[in-house]
């Protein structure tokens, strides 16, 4: 029950960001913001300092929380096997880039490429242990389940990171001299989907960990 509470109090905390960020940015620009052609880090604005600060104090807030969330799901219950344990020290580390998605811009490239790719290969990576962890863990019960859920985000993972590379889904997708975007940015909402994948696979260790 711990668990639950550690958790619900992270997402809530970045739901909550979340809200600060379209307000800041329907205030600043006079505009709805747009998940499929916006970026992250495009939510928060610059020219409200309070509402900034407590964007910032809400997302730092949030990751901080779901790390210890994170610990004592997989570190501490889900099984105590190393592979579980593994997994805690990945989506950790993820919870920490997840604060970089929202803080760096495309003008540093290569460091946003690198934190946002790293941040779909973890996802993968994560579900490929899970799946298979919850496939050996007290053989073939009710946990092979789990293993196909986790397996068929992992799919979903994979496919987000391979198949759109065909088509330059790395490319901005903004006219840098008229400031137009396309209607759909492929990167954009790549990253706000592994973003949900991710609290996805917490939700559903989750769950394994109070059925297990």
């Amino acid at each position: 029950m711990t668990n639950l509470l550690i958790f619900l109090i992270g997402f809530i905390l970045f739901i909550a960001s979340l809200l600060v960020g379209l307000i800041m940015y329907k205030k600043d620009y006079g505009k709805r913001y747009n998940f499929l052609n916006h970026y992250p880090f495009e939510i928060k604005t610059n020219f409200n300092i309070k509402l900034l600060n407590t964007f910032h104090a809400s997302l730092f807030g949030s990751v901080i929380i779901l790390a210890i969330s994170i610990f004592l799901i997989f570190y501490n219950n889900i099984d105590g096997s190393f592979a579980s344990k593994s997994c805690s020290f990945i989506l950790i580390i993820q919870a920490l880039l997840l604060v970089t998605l929202f803080i760096i811009p495309f003008y540093y490239y290569k460091s946003h490429l690198l934190t946002s790719i790293s941040f779909m290969v973890l996802n993968f990576v994560a579900c490929v242990i899970l799946g298979t962890n919850s496939i050996f863990y007290q053989g073939m019960n009710n946990l092979f389940y789990f293993s196909i859920i986790y397996y068929l985000l992992g799919v979903i993972a994979f496919a987000l990171f391979t198949l759109p590379l065909l088509k330059a889904w790395y490319k901005t997708g903004i006219n840098e001299e008229t400031n137009e975007r396309n209607n759909v940015i492929p990167y954009a909402l790549i990253e706000w989907i592994n973003i949900g994948l991710f609290f996805l696979i917490l939700i559903v260790s989750l769950i394994r960990n109070f059925i297990y």
